[in-house]
């Protein structure tokens, strides 16, 4: 699971969007997630209760484990905004040249 806030300073989405296409393209299970309206941490306390539950779901999933199936339906529709189709997902093509092809140092 990535979670990528669109304003991270350090990490962008393009490379957050990269990562996920990555493991996507190796066949790695990924869900990804944005949230619009954070940088490089979680701010927002909706935002924050969606992502645990995303994560404990996708750990669930994955460990079968158990999960907390109920939980609020605003939680549930802050998941739904936040959540990337990544079979649907494309780089933007105004990619930084360096960044592309990436010159050995």
């Amino acid at each position: 699971m990535i979670y990528q806030g669109v304003n991270d300073p350090r990490v962008t989405r393009e490379h957050a969007d990269r990562m996920v296409l990555a493991l996507h393209k190796r066949g790695v299970p990924v869900d990804y997630l944005i949230a619009k309206d954070e940088g490089h941490g979680i701010d927002n306390p909706e935002n924050a209760l969606a992502i645990f539950h995303a994560a404990e779901k996708f750990l669930g999933d994955r460990l079968k484990g158990r999960v907390q199936e109920k939980v609020d339906s605003r939680v549930e529709n802050q998941i739904k905004q936040m959540i990337v189709d990544v079979d649907q997902l494309r780089i933007s093509t105004q990619t930084r040249p360096d960044f592309v092809n990436p010159k050995p140092t």
